[in-house]
């Protein structure tokens, strides 16, 4: 072996090691990469189905909302029906008392 390859052999072993590592932590890396893809898609599904749940109890609110409104209409022409009934219905004793 001559002096140059004897000088050279240590340094190309130390970097030979410091490429293997650094393959085996671009490996190491990617794997962690790979799982915090899946982590983040199982992240984006459950914000698209919460977001999709809320979207739908809105409309579900909207149209509560809507009902309540329709039946307090219908309560509201219930009462003044009632009361023209029944002011109606005393004009019409008042004027049969009168005969």
């Amino acid at each position: 072996m001559s002096w140059i390859s004897r000088i050279a052999q240590p340094q190309l072993q130390q970097s030979q090691a410091e490429l293997a590592q650094a393959r085996a932590d671009i490996e190491r890396l990617n794997v962690e990469l790979d799982e915090m893809q899946v982590t983040v898609e199982g992240k984006d599904r459950q914000l698209r189905a919460s977001a999709e749940a809320l979207a739908l109890a809105s409309s579900e609110a909207a149209r509560s909302r809507r009902l309540a409104s329709q039946l307090q209409t219908i309560i509201n022409n219930e009462r003044r029906f009632t009361k023209q009934m029944g002011t109606e219905l005393a004009a019409a004793r008042k004027k049969a008392k009168r005969r």
